[in-house]
């Protein structure tokens, strides 16, 4: 080996890159925020001030239906006074009461509770769907700030691997043992190393933003995900495919079908105030001018003309058949998903396997030889640089890999759940 080779190998000699682990379950990135773990953040998601709200208003519209009568109108109370002015001799007070109450003959006030009840229940399943889509944000969140996380502790580490180098070589320039070629591009990979830790702050700021949105938490503060990722067991992937198969119960697509429930029933109720016949019974006193009484009884039917209500109740049929395709297209998407889903966590797993059994490790032992082969003069800084690129760029792939595979997982495992769930 010649004494320039040797002084170089020597100078730009470094600790061996290898694989880095991921963060330890305390490693804070950002202490200022509150660190959340899986289940935490879980559990805040079901927990916002909205979900709050819409859980309220469904007790309060349960107590309020019970009060829904089952008459259609308040009884009305006339009171007339009168004075009889002529002739004068027969001068008296002649005042006149009557009361009424009218009910319908299409049974309006049944139509009526039954179609509140048919909304209370499309508000639950509406309630039910929007936990499930906050817990499955906040999941996806969680996760995709800890993969952040733990690329962004690669590129701390590289970077002061990168910065080591630098400094050796600007020594071993102005030693006059390499040249400045050799300087420029361990600087040039020092700036590569160095953007992309700058790109991973910001990605885990912005990221640690969301999750504190979609658990309710400060939206100022960016929060950090603390602890190891979850590794739910899941059954066999037939078993997975099997109660995929029952993707209309999921909450979504049953809010929008119960939704067009309660719509058909409130056209039905519509229909029984306009077309429906109704019955006025009541009686009436007047007091006669020989200081006497009058007693009448009341009876009265109204029936609907033809065209009655016809208008309104095709407005309320177009809003059910639109909720109902609604429902239809949702039950596709959620399908196709849920199909995606389940390839994915074959796929993921395929992935992360052939990236950490296969490619990292030709790729760490091409850059040992490249090292070795700088030792002996026979390689040169551009290819050790080259492939210590590819060896960064094969850690940063197989930790998207274990996030997109660990997501694949929950995702599975939170829809199973919601679908185990007694309706």
């Amino acid at each position: 080996m010649s004494a320039t080779s040797l002084v170089l190998a020597l100078v730009l000699a470094a600790p061996a890159p290898g694989p880095v682990p991921p963060p330890d379950d305390g490693a804070h990135f950002d202490r200022s925020g509150r660190a959340l773990s899986f289940d935490e953040a879980i559990g805040l998601s079901e927990q916002l001030p909205s979900t709050k709200i819409r859980a309220q208003a469904v007790r309060e519209r349960e107590l309020g239906d019970r009060r829904i009568s089952g008459t259609i109108a308040q009884p009305q109370i006339w009171l007339q006074p009168g004075v009889r002015l002529l002739p004068r001799e027969a001068q008296a007070f002649t005042p006149q009461a009557m009361i009424t109450q009218t009910w319908s003959l299409g049974r309006l006030g049944s139509a009526r509770r039954k179609a509140a009840k048919a909304e209370r229940t499309a508000m639950a399943s509406e309630l039910s769907a929007r936990q499930l889509a906050h817990r499955l944000e906040a999941a996806r969140t969680w996760i995709d700030l800890h993969t952040a996380q733990r690329e962004l502790e690669l590129a701390r580490h590289e970077g002061d691997v990168a910065i080591e180098w630098v400094a050796r070589a600007e020594a071993a320039l102005r030693a006059e043992l390499i040249l400045a070629p050799d300087v420029a591009e361990a600087r040039a990979y020092a700036a590569e190393v160095r953007s992309r830790h700058l790109e991973l702050e910001g990605r885990v700021h912005d990221l640690g933003l969301q999750l504190a949105r979609d658990v309710g938490e400060d939206p100022w503060r960016p929060l950090v995900a603390d602890g190891a990722t979850p590794d739910p067991r899941l059954p066999d992937e037939a078993e997975i495919a099997r109660r995929f198969a029952d993707v209309g119960e999921l909450p979504e697509v049953q809010a929008l079908r119960l939704a067009a429930v309660a719509k058909r029933a409130y056209a039905v109720e519509s229909r029984a105030q306009y077309r429906g016949s109704q019955l006025t019974l009541g009686g009436q006193i007047d007091r006669d001018e020989r200081d006497g009484f009058l007693a009448y009884g009341i009876v009265a039917l109204s029936v609907p003309t033809r065209g009655a209500g016809v208008r309104q109740h095709g407005e309320i049929m177009t809003e059910v058949h639109r909720l109902e395709a609604e429902a239809a297209d949702t039950q596709r998407a959620l399908s196709s998903r849920l199909a995606t889903t389940l390839h994915d966590l074959h796929h993921t797993q395929v992935v992360v396997e052939n990236l950490g059994g296969a490619l990292l490790p030709e790729l760490r032992a091409a850059a040992t030889a490249h090292e070795k082969a700088r030792d002996v003069g026979e390689g040169t800084v551009f290819e050790l640089f080259s492939a210590r690129r590819r060896v960064l760029a094969a850690e940063n792939a197989l930790v998207a890999a274990e996030g997109a595979q660990t997501w694949a997982r929950l995702q599975t495992w939170l829809l199973l759940a919601e679908l185990e769930a007694p309706r």
